[in-house]
């Protein structure tokens, strides 16, 4: 059916407003993607001071003083799953639960629970049926000390208490805009490889913090 002037009209507005909604979306995600990633850069010359400072306590630390230290048989593992809550982030979310599947095959014989932070995570493991043991969801675009105490307050409580062996946190490490590196890192307990993170080693050597 053939369209009138008037409807002719009402369409190129319509689809002139829909791409004036567009163009607002990908501003406000540009600026948010700006300020992300300024605040994972910022971070990393800190993160690299306290990687030191903790790994020189560590190597003068008696084991039998420190529960976190201590080295047992890794017949029960928890792992700390860092997801997203939505999809539509790229390979982030899937390259996310290729790792995860690689520590399942490197552990056959370890029970495994998980520790799940975002939605997709969650889901992820209610398909495989993985055995979740907490859950944290909503945190945000921008995160805090104060949501992100929870967290590490379960990890050390289940360690210290012995439910686990060792825990693994697997997460991506930022690298740029177009690509980010899934990664599964030991955490407790607390090793040479605990310490080793390559993403820091790049840093110039000048990046100093004084306080």
């Amino acid at each position: 059916m053939a369209l009138n002037t008037k409807d002719i009209k009402r369409r190129r507005k319509s689809i002139s407003n829909i791409g004036q909604i567009a163009k607002a979306m990908e501003v406000v995600s540009v600026t948010k993607m700006r300020r992300s990633q300024a605040i994972a850069l910022a971070t990393r010359p800190y993160t690299r001071e306290a990687m030191e400072i903790l790994k020189t306590i560590s190597q003068r630390t008696d084991p039998a003083f420190s529960y976190f230290l201590e080295q047992r048989p890794e017949q029960k593992i928890a792992v700390l799953l860092i997801s997203a809550d939505k999809g539509l982030c790229g390979g982030l979310n899937s390259n996310i639960f290729r790792k995860t599947e690689e520590i399942l095959n490197q552990h056959p014989d370890s029970q495994i629970d998980f520790v799940v932070i975002g939605k997709k995570g969650a889901e992820w493991c209610e398909r495989k049926k993985l055995n979740v043991i907490k859950s944290f969801f909503s945190f945000g675009d921008y995160v805090d000390f104060e949501q992100t105490a929870p967290v590490s307050e379960f990890i050390i409580n289940i360690f210290r208490a012995r439910k686990h062996d060792a825990v693994f946190a697997i997460y991506t490490n930022f690298l740029s805009a177009l690509k980010q590196e899934a990664t599964a890192k030991l955490i407790l307990p607390l090793k040479e490889e605990s310490f080793q993170f390559p993403i820091l080693a790049r840093l110039p050597k000048q990046w100093r913090l004084f306080q």
